[in-house]
């Protein structure tokens, strides 16, 4: 079974917010789909080098244990992929592209099941010897965001179905790890971080899946504000946080069984009403980036649910009116095969 990134450039055009010209609404082109290894779970937007022009994909498919980087060419294809094997005691779920240990050059982390795996710049492991991880033990973790909560560092933030909880970790200079848990009277299943507040403190929030975003505001020196709660529609699975409507604040995104929905944000950490976009793609992953640079905000979605194709990454060009359009293949049966 051939799979697929069916990479979806879900650009949103109108939202129910102020009446502007600067304002977009929720609707989208077709996607554009590109292959990836077997069994994508999660994706990310970056740049592979660390540097551009162009946006990059790596996505982490849990069907052979391996990450896949694909590099872009501004149109929604990508013209080169390379799969690069995890091990077979990883089973992945989620990934980050960013700079933990300070050099300069971002590396990657993947969560597994039971593990917190990071690749550092150059491919080069972290020594497991070497390092003090109290992750070790979890079976269910999922999940991540980066964002500095605290004094210029990167940290991470997972998820624990069973501690329903969402726990903070850095990374020490050594490879030791410290982790800080967050408890929720239910178990978040997606989590999202960047500075959505204008208080130049980073934030994070988690989704539900029986429908309720929860906002954690920093206060920028590792704690956090009193919870604010949203609602979003059941059965949502992923969440990701950029400006959206094009008003220069950010909004809220999710997405799940079929859908994406955006809360408008008025950039002091409140969310309108929910605007609700049919996909027809049932998430697995999830990423906000402008992708083909044109300015305004995409969608990556990755699902490993298709009947027809298996696993795909839809990347759909923002429309100019019309509702969402399901995944379709605008390049025909080959679809499969990466352009070069």
């Amino acid at each position: 079974m051939r799979c697929l990134l069916c990479l979806g450039l879900l650009g949103l055009l109108g939202l129910a917010a102020p009446a502007s010209a600067d304002v977009l609404p929720a609707t989208f082109k077709p996607p554009q789909e590109s292959s990836t290894g077997k069994g994508p779970v999660a994706v990310t937007v970056t740049y592979i080098n660390d540097w551009g022009p162009a946006r990059d994909v790596i996505s982490v498919n849990k069907g052979n244990c391996s990450r896949s980087l694909l590099w872009g060419n501004f149109s929604g294809y990508f013209w080169r992929r390379q799969d690069l094997p995890m091990g077979a005691d990883c089973a992945p779920n989620a990934i980050a592209h960013v700079d933990l240990d300070g050099n300069g050059f971002s590396d990657t982390a993947v969560v597994c099941d039971d593990k917190l795996r990071v690749f550092f710049s150059f491919e080069e492991p972290i020594p497991p010897a070497a390092s003090t991880n109290p992750l070790v033990g979890e079976t269910d973790l999922h999940g991540i965001a980066t964002a500095d909560f605290e004094n210029g560092t990167q940290e991470l933030v997972t998820l624990s179905s069973v501690r329903k909880a969402a726990i903070l970790v850095r990374y020490l200079p050594d490879g030791v790890i410290q982790a800080t848990l967050y408890p929720f009277a239910r178990a978040p299943v997606d989590v999202a971080a960047a500075e959505i507040t204008r208080d130049g403190h980073a934030d994070f929030v988690t989704v539900e899946d029986t429908g309720t975003v929860t906002l954690m505001a920093g206060k920028g020196n590792g704690a956090f504000h009193a919870r604010k709660k949203f609602n979003v529609p059941s059965g949502a699975s992923r969440v990701a946080l950029a400006d959206a409507t094009g008003d220069g604040k950010a909004d809220i995104l999710v997405a799940g069984r079929g859908f994406v929905s955006v809360l408008p944000g008025n950039g002091n950490g409140e969310f309108g009403k929910a605007i609700t976009s049919i996909t027809n793609v049932d998430a697995t992953s999830f990423a906000v980036r402008d992708v083909n640079m044109d300015a305004r905000v995409d969608v990556v979605v990755a699902s490993n649910k298709t009947p027809s194709h298996g696993s795909r990454l839809c990347l759909s060009p923002r429309a100019t009116a019309g509702a969402v359009s399901p995944p379709t293949d605008p390049r025909g049966p080959r679809a499969s095969r990466w352009a070069r």
